[in-house]
């Protein structure tokens, strides 16, 4: 998963989009594999019903692909996803949809709302102007950032609040504040705000979209017809990331907001946030949402992300409708669909020809001492090498850990994964050292493990994968050695200058 790995992304130069040129063999190949990633070149909108809307997967002859259906391009059945999203879309930069699914149906979408607040606020406002905390935004409840009648800030901060603890607070002030710059003259800049806020959509040419509220909040007082959809949404958020402080804002690990209060005080204080992705190490930035389903008590729960957080190439929006609550998880967006969102990105990412980017000894981690597991149970030994930080794989179907690799012992990197042997005969064949000078450190590492054997890091910088190289290795290439061997590899940074 892209956050519990702690992997940061970049593109690469390699050509990923398919040229309409190519045959229908190449394109039901791409639109079957696009689609069961439910991602994009720049904007992968998957609206993931959960039970009861969707039973299960569904392989569905009428999805989009390339403009027409899969019908009418020929494109049978085993060539077309199997996925459980009511809702999917795939666009690339120029706007081409190259696989949809009910991506103009009208649903909610809750605090992705805020969205929009936040491109009004950068297009109408100095990041260092200061705006006041009224009575009304102080009172909002539910999600907030904290913020108490009085309050003054900056439009930075208050943006920060309105992205990171999804603020309803926030989103008020901001919308005040920017109406009354829209029109000085208002009596309701609320109301002048959201009238700006649909008015925004229409040019950025959303076709399904209509906002009531600043937040999205849309029950009790707050009830109404607010709804869009996987293409507008795309749009608007394509457009947001076009803005340098929006993607700061909302990729920043950072959770605390600097105020002064009604008293003249300065102080700062940290806001919640339950994103599972947002700020891991600047990999990936999004907006959570939650949106209540009437008087039923059930919700649609959302996630929407983007990634590389510092130069966005892939968007992307899943929502769950009616989750179960007897999981034991949190029911919000950011805890039940950002976990989803991280595996759908993990594999999308590396699909697109985007590498995740970390420094060699991120890839790799420290040095450790293999526990020795032989004569041990499957349990017991798994037990061990987890309280160890390694992780393992099993060869035979015994219940005793009879031989393992590496040997206990042995030093090496905590990332390396132990094979035990369960009854099954160790082989004895060499694995030949693949070469890997020049290689990044993800290629060296995929190169390394793929023959059987151990990367560890000499040499080691904290440049990220996109400028480090591999320059020497401690075993020359085409060596026989015996699996599990740890290869050292010296990187270096290339885009260091003398």
């Amino acid at each position: 998963m892209i956050a519990d790995a702690g992997k940061r992304y970049t593109l690469v130069s390699e050509e990923t989009i398919p040229s309409k040129a190519k045959s229908v063999k190449s394109l039901t190949s791409f639109a079957k594999r696009s689609a069961q990633l439910a991602a994009g070149f720049v904007c992968a909108i998957a609206l993931a019903a959960g039970a009861p809307t969707v039973a299960g997967a569904q392989v569905l002859t009428t999805d989009n692909v390339c403009g027409k259906t899969a019908d009418a391009r020929g494109i049978t059945a085993e060539n077309l996803p199997d996925i459980d999203a009511t809702n999917a879309l795939v666009m690339g930069k120029d706007g081409t949809v190259y696989y949809g699914r009910g991506a103009d149906e009208q649903v909610k979408i809750a605090s992705i709302t805020k969205v929009m607040t936040a491109i009004l606020t950068v297009e109408n406002c100095k990041m260092d102007e200061k705006v006041t905390v009224s009575n009304a935004a102080a009172t909002v409840g539910n999600s907030t950032a904290g913020l108490l009648e009085g309050d003054e800030l900056t439009v930075k901060q208050a943006l920060r609040g309105l992205m990171i603890p999804s603020g309803n607070d926030a989103a008020i002030v901001l919308a005040e504040y920017v109406g009354k710059k829209i029109d000085p003259k208002t009596k309701d800049a609320e109301a002048t705000f959201v009238k700006a806020m649909n008015e925004r959509a229409k040019k950025l040419g959303c076709t399904g979209t209509l906002f009531e509220n600043p937040h999205g909040l849309d029950f009790d007082e707050w009830a109404g017809n607010m709804h869009s959809t996987a293409h507008d949404v795309a749009l608007m958020m394509q457009e947001a990331m076009k803005n340098d402080t929006i993607r700061e804002v909302v990729a920043s690990e950072d959770s605390w907001i600097e105020v002064t209060g009604a008293d003249g005080t300065d102080h700062s204080h940290s806001m919640d946030t339950h994103n599972y992705l947002l700020g891991q190490d600047g990999n990936i930035g999004g907006k959570t949402g939650t949106a209540d389903k009437g008087q039923t008590g059930d919700v649609v729960v959302s996630f929407l992300c983007f990634a590389p957080a510092d130069d966005p190439q892939v968007i992307m929006l899943i929502t769950m409708d009616t989750p179960s609550r007897a999981t034991g998880t949190y029911v919000s967006g950011g805890n039940m669909v950002a976990p989803t969102s991280s595996k759908v990105m993990s594999e999308i990412l590396p699909y697109l020809g985007i590498e995740p980017s970390y420094t060699a000894e991120e890839l790799v981690g420290a040095d450790k001492t293999v526990p020795n597991v032989v004569g041990l149970s499957k349990d017991a030994a798994a037990e061990r090498l987890s309280a160890n930080g390694f992780s393992f794989r099993t060869v035979g179907s015994g219940d005793t850990v009879t031989d393992q690799t590496p040997a206990g012992g042995a030093i090496v990197p905590n990332s390396a994964e132990i094979i035990l042997y369960l009854g099954a005969e160790k082989s004895t064949d060499k694995c030949i050292v693949p070469n890997v000078v020049g290689d990044s450190a993800a290629t060296a590492n995929q190169k390394i493990v793929n023959a059987g054997l151990i990367m560890g890091v000499s040499g080691a910088t904290n440049a990220s994968s996109s400028t480090v190289r591999a320059i020497s290795q401690s075993i020359a290439a085409g060596t026989e050695v015996e699996a599990g061997t740890v290869v050292r590899v010296q990187f270096s940074d290339s885009s260091v200058r003398d």
